[in-house]
């Protein structure tokens, strides 16, 4: 009774913290469009600047994700008293382990697709911290394929510009996964044979 009591805890509170990165986009949106338009009166070059507003966004977006799903990985490894030891169990990057837990011995199958969006908003993510925005040559093929595919970023010279459709999908993402994840383990049968095992 107390895991389904975490569980229904552990999703309302997804849906709560959801629900105030939607109020803060829309803030952001207000802040930006003033931002934009000062620049336009004085300086006469508008959308020239990277958007910290947004980038900070996307920031936010995927440490929230990353930390709920590491809370949820925990929460079910504990739950069937499983021990990892991480390094010598799986390889990859912390994120891509996680993937593994989740799908190799919680054996909770994962939609490959909102996975890939979800690992293209880490790639965006690493960007914007670890490279001050700047796109490498390595990767600039393959931002650039997923830039011209979704219509939602501006580069502008070498440097990654968010914008706000780009944040309102980062949501829809983030949403349709947990929403994915929580579908599976609220089934019976899953829980039956892989939760309370």
């Amino acid at each position: 009774m107390k895991d389904r009591k975490f569980l229904k805890y552990h999703k309302e509170d997804f849906f709560v913290e959801y629900n105030k990165l939607e109020v803060f986009l829309n803030n952001l949106s207000i802040l930006s469009d003033y931002e934009e338009e000062q620049l336009s009166k004085y300086y006469f070059v508008p959308n020239s600047n990277p958007n910290l507003f947004f980038n900070s966004f996307i920031v936010r977006c995927f440490s929230f994700i990353e930390r709920y799903l590491f809370d949820l990985s925990d929460f079910l490894l504990d739950n069937r008293d499983i021990k990892l030891k991480t390094e010598r169990d799986f390889t990859g990057s912390s994120f891509e382990k996680l993937k593994k837990c989740l799908s190799s011995i919680m054996h909770i199958v994962i939609d490959e697709n909102l996975w890939k969006e979800i690992d293209f908003i880490r790639i965006i993510r690493n960007t914007i911290i670890h490279k001050e925005s700047e796109i490498n040559e390595g990767e600039q093929k393959r931002l650039e394929d997923y830039i011209n595919q979704h219509y939602i970023m501006n580069g502008w010279s070498d440097f990654l510009i968010t914008n706000k459709n780009y944040c309102k999908y980062v949501l829809s993402v983030i949403s349709d996964f947990i929403i994915h994840l929580y579908n599976v383990i609220e089934d019976r049968n899953w829980r039956k044979k892989y939760l309370w095992a």
